[in-house]
């Protein structure tokens, strides 16, 4: 479960469900449609599109702090991958770290807001044992982990692990000086 706690009283607000083997395969599903139709938008709209969502951040900047109050303080990676990536044609399935199922919503409800497709950004609430399952489909492209030593292990093995096609699943670690070097050990 994705647990909302209130972390003054440490009380639990709500908690999202886990994601079953069923739903984890339809997002999965889904965002490999909303691929398919993301990359025929030109790339001009696709960043005009994404464009709009820092004004929607600054715009929603309270609300955003205290969905970030509910996550113990913690702030969502996500602008840094997301970005880029939908601006390239990448569709994204997201899943974020338990304790922060309501910063996931707000991000992919911001996202919507702006131009982005529901299903070109998709929240998927899964456990880490559901991890391996989603990394094991052909259509699952590419990895963005920010997370515990735990979940970078676990993404790592399951990344590596060949599957055929050429230039699939690179993993790579961080340098000292903060550039990616192919093939690294982990994650920094």
């Amino acid at each position: 479960m994705y647990p909302v706690t209130d972390p003054a009283a440490g009380q639990l607000i709500e908690g999202i469900e886990n994601a079953t083997d069923a739903e984890v395969r339809a997002a999965i599903e889904g965002v490999g449609h909303g691929y398919r139709s993301w990359r025929a938008c030109a790339v001009a709209e696709r960043a005009a599109i994404v464009a709009r969502a820092p004004d929607l951040f600054e715009e929603r900047a309270d609300e955003l702090a205290a969905v970030m109050t509910l996550a113990m303080g913690k702030r969502s990676q996500v602008a840094r991958f997301v970005a880029p990536n939908l601006v390239l044609d990448n569709t994204i399935l997201l899943k974020h770290a338990s304790i922060c199922p309501r910063s996931a919503l707000a991000i992919e409800k911001i996202l919507h807001e702006a131009g982005v497709p529901d299903d070109a950004c998709v929240n998927l609430f899964a456990s880490s044992r559901k991890v391996p399952m989603s990394l094991a489909d052909p259509r699952i492209q590419g990895v963005s982990l920010t997370g515990s030593q735990q979940a970078g292990i676990s993404v790592a093995a399951e990344a590596g692990r060949p599957r055929g096609g050429a230039g699939r699943d690179a993993v790579y670690r961080r340098t000292s000086r903060g550039g990616c070097v192919p093939g690294g050990d982990g994650f920094g």
